[in-house]
C-alpha cells in the first residue's frame, strides 16, 4: 500500500515538474515574442522618424519651388510688358 502510494506520490511529482517546465517554456517562448515585438516596434519608429524628416524636407522644397514659379511668373509678365512698350513706340 506504502509502495502504491509512493509511485502516485512521485507520479504526481513528475507531472507537476513537467508542468513546471512546459510553463517555463511557455514563458521563455513569450519573453523572445516580446523582444521581437519590441525590436520591430524601434525599427518601425526609426522608418516612421526617417519618414517624418523626408515629409519635412519636402515641405520646404515644395515652397521653394512655389518662389521659384512665382519669380518666374512675375519675371515673364515683366518680358511681356517690355516687350509691349517697345512694340508701341
Amino acid at each position: 500500500a506504502q509502495e502504491k502510494l509512493a509511485a502516485e506520490r512521485l507520479a504526481q511529482i513528475q507531472e507537476r515538474a513537467q508542468a513546471e517546465l512546459v510553463q517555463a517554456g511557455l514563458w521563455a517562448e513569450k519573453e523572445t515574442e516580446i523582444a521581437q515585438l519590441q525590436a520591430t516596434l524601434q525599427d518601425a519608429i526609426g522608418r516612421a522618424v526617417g519618414l517624418e524628416a523626408q515629409l519635412a524636407e519636402m515641405g520646404i522644397n515644395q515652397s521653394l519651388q512655389r518662389e521659384e514659379v512665382v519669380k518666374a511668373e512675375a519675371q515673364i509678365e515683366l518680358i511681356k510688358d517690355i516687350l509691349l512698350r517697345r512694340e508701341g513706340l
